[in-house]
């Protein structure tokens, strides 16, 4: 046994809805941001630049764009008490062209890292949005349970003869 002061245990699954419950207002002060979707404890926000700017512009008006809602989430953490996890967070530029140089994002002294491809909810998300990772790990997993069917398929036809 342990003594738990604050939260739950992990892999509770109070915890997702204690979350939503008591973070039901989150969205309130990222209102000015283009996209956010929220499941269970997992955030993701999406900024969508003007398409009229030119590429090194959509990269300094994004930047500010995430800067000033990593700022609302700061304000908000501290007002409700509730850290967040830097070691976490991840942001990541959808293109379809060269980017001239990735910019780093600094928030309360932490660096959030810049990811080429990452998993949300089950999807492995690349820069790109050409999901040829994510097919890929599919692939795998299918291969690999297949393995397991023809071993299971052979030593059940073993054990009939």
């Amino acid at each position: 046994m342990f003594n738990l002061l604050k939260g739950v245990p992990q892999g509770s699954c109070v915890g997702p809805v204690l979350f939503i419950i008591c973070h039901h207002d989150i969205f309130e002060a990222l209102s000015t941001t283009h996209w956010k979707h929220l499941s269970a404890d997992d955030l993701a926000i999406l900024f969508s630049p003007s398409s009229s700017m030119s590429s090194s512009n959509m990269i300094n008006a994004l930047t500010d764009q995430l800067k000033h809602a990593l700022i609302r989430l700061i304000d908000y953490s501290i007002k409700w008490k509730q850290p967040i996890n830097f070691s976490k967070r991840y942001w990541m530029l959808f293109h379809r062209q060269a980017v001239p140089q990735i910019p780093n994002i600094i928030c309360e002294g932490h660096n959030i890292e810049h990811a080429k491809k990452f998993k949300y909810l089950g999807t492995i998300l690349d820069a790109k949005l050409s999901f040829t990772a994510h097919i890929d790990y599919i692939k795998s997993k299918i291969r690999t349970n297949m393995n397991i069917f023809k071993r299971l398929a052979s030593s059940r036809m073993m054990s009939e003869e």
